[in-house]
């Protein structure tokens, strides 16, 4: 990729010693291994715990939807998905037949598919972490709701995102997934190799976390969603997608807020539980506001 360095800042700190230290003892309470702090898309703290280092990999789990929704505002901006509420079956060819089909992939985006959650005590459950056929199980899944009607939380819908999206890349003459990631959005953004982890050799890797990658190229997704879609001067991901994932989704048949494309797509501030996700706050009720500051990762 050529990765490239983030400035940091010598001298002139817009944080306080006090302040950083006080970030420090948040991270080291809640079990944090890492901490990155840019200010105006300069280090302004970093710091690491329990042997990582700069160069550690650190697992990333959700966080991997952020990027995903990255990836898919690139491959809209290519007309590999030519709309996000295309119907799931245009590239999904095992459902083209199948009422499922029809479900457009915004509903799979924001979370609100409608099909089957996966409760964490079944056997199907640990299967679709675990096994070398994740795609396979959410394909499975069959629908307890209309679509739109109700925002719920659950991997297998970002997994058939993310599958949606790679049979697209495939029509389209695209190796994988993978390198389309590469090529799009973490070289341009000089970040470091990365690793995915697929459900078998040459199989979908898990769309919906376990990307894993350095503080400091998490950092700069931070930086390159903050930057509405622009990294270093050049456009990585159109400004209007941008726009989109961070604008609170609505429930399509009631007009009530379902708070989903927030929670889904766009890295957010989530600080209460670890993730290293900039942009948004979510909330106890998982409900999202923008964060405070524009200047700040």
């Amino acid at each position: 990729c050529g990765a490239t360095e983030l400035p940091r800042y010598d001298q002139n700190n817009p944080l306080s010693p006090a302040t950083v230290s006080a970030m420090n003892a948040y991270s080291a309470d809640e079990g944090g291994v890492g901490l990155m702090v840019l200010v105006h898309g300069r280090i302004a703290a970093e710091s690491y715990r329990e042997g990582a280092s700069m160069q550690t990999r650190a697992f990333s789990f959700s966080m991997h939807k952020s990027v995903l929704a990255l990836a898919y505002g690139a491959a809209l901006a290519e007309g590999i998905i030519a709309s996000i509420d295309d119907p799931i079956g245009k590239y999904l060819s095992v459902w083209a037949d199948d009422p499922r089909g029809e479900i457009p992939l915004r509903a799979f985006l924001t979370m609100s598919s409608g099909l089957e959650k996966l409760q964490q005590t079944e056997w199907r459950s640990i299967q679709f972490n675990f096994s070398d056929h994740v795609t396979d199980i959410a394909l499975d899944l069959q629908p307890t709701r209309e679509p739109f009607t109700q925002f719920y939380y659950k991997n297998t819908d970002s997994q058939l995102a993310g599958a949606a999206l790679s049979r697209a890349l495939q029509a389209h003459g695209e190796q994988d997934y993978a390198s389309f990631l590469s090529s799009r959005i973490w070289c341009p953004i000089g970040a470091q190799d990365a690793l995915l982890w697929p459900e078998k050799p040459g199989g979908d890797p898990r769309f919906y976390a376990f990307l894993d990658a350095r503080l400091r190229d998490w950092a700069r997704v931070g930086l390159l969603v903050m930057n509405q879609g622009t990294f270093a001067g050049k456009q990585i991901v159109p400004g209007n997608w941008i726009e989109a994932i961070e604008t609170p989704s609505v429930n399509t048949k009631h007009q009530d807020p379902v708070d989903a494309l927030c929670v889904v797509c766009v890295s957010h501030c989530e600080f209460k539980v670890g993730r290293i996700l900039v942009g948004w706050i979510v909330d106890d009720r998982g409900a999202c506001s923008p964060c405070p500051s524009k200047v700040l990762v």
